[in-house]
């Protein structure tokens, strides 16, 4: 009898130790592109119609099934898109890192993203990042990456993205820790 017991309560000790490394581990979650925003009338903002495809008037999609995004021609340099971030960990204070994939057509072309870390009940700035391609860095693909620290247990992470010249804006990766 007293052997079952030991057994029992070594398995219920194991399988609470597994399911707290199970939370230990990060969360990935991939974004398109076409589901950032400038959130401005002024530029032109994005709007779905019935089709479920984007336009803009300040923005070009690409053909049927990339949903990378690219600035026309007109407008002005500078114009930040808000990407949109859900968090999959609410919990964790631990951080996160993001990666944006983007395509410069030309030596003159930027980008220029930041992440935040933001309290939930005022605000407040908890932490932040930016990483952008290097001025006058040849056309090519790149990856933006940078991680931040701490972050803010039940708070928000955004990420915005400056747009100089016309490169493309393929997507973006958040991992929570």
């Amino acid at each position: 009898m007293q052997i079952r017991i030991l057994l029992t309560v070594t398995l219920f000790v194991g399988v609470g130790m597994l399911s707290n490394n199970a939370f230990a581990q990060a969360v990935e979650k991939i974004y398109a592109a076409n589901s950032c925003d400038t959130g401005t009338d002024e530029i032109g903002g994005l709007a779905a119609d019935n089709s479920g495809m984007f336009h803009s008037s300040s923005l070009e999609f690409g053909n049927a099934g990339d949903q990378s995004i690219t600035k026309r021609a007109g407008f002005d340099d500078g114009v930040v898109f808000t990407c949109p971030i859900t968090r999959q960990k609410i919990n964790s204070s631990r951080g996160a890192k993001f990666s944006v994939f983007v395509e410069k057509n030309s030596s003159g072309d930027n980008v220029n993203c930041q992440i935040s870390s933001r309290r939930p009940h005022n605000g407040a700035l908890v932490s932040s990042g930016v990483r952008a391609t290097a001025p006058g860095s040849p056309a090519g693909q790149y990856r933006l990456v940078r991680s931040i620290a701490p972050s803010s247990t039940f708070g928000h992470y955004s990420l915005e993205c400056q747009l100089d010249g016309f490169p493309d804006l393929h997507s973006y990766i958040i991992r929570e820790f």
